[in-house]
């Protein structure tokens, strides 16, 4: 491919994961507010509310970490053939 393909590659894999990283930060703070949540519950109807909404945060955020490598691979992927392909434009014939 030639290096506009390529940077456009970057440029889309690069804003996927800026959104990732956004929805993994949220995310977090969600998982450790359901968890204190659940440390300062009273009775175990209210405690197990809360672990249940642990849980589900937390393996959302585990399917969003998977998603995140993933596009990480693509992005590394990505930039090493952009970067051979600007070797190739620039060498001397």
């Amino acid at each position: 491919m030639n290096l506009a393909f390529e940077a456009a590659y970057m440029f889309i894999y690069a804003k996927k994961l800026q959104i990732i990283n956004n929805r993994i930060q949220s995310l977090s703070k969600d998982a450790q507010h359901h968890l204190h949540k659940h440390n300062t519950a009273k009775d175990e109807k209210t405690k197990s509310h809360h672990a249940k909404k642990h849980e589900n945060t937390k393996q959302r955020l585990l399917n969003l970490i998977k998603r995140h490598n993933e596009l990480l691979q693509k992005l590394k992927h990505h930039q090493i053939l952009f970067a051979s392909t600007l070797q190739k434009e620039h060498k001397i014939k």
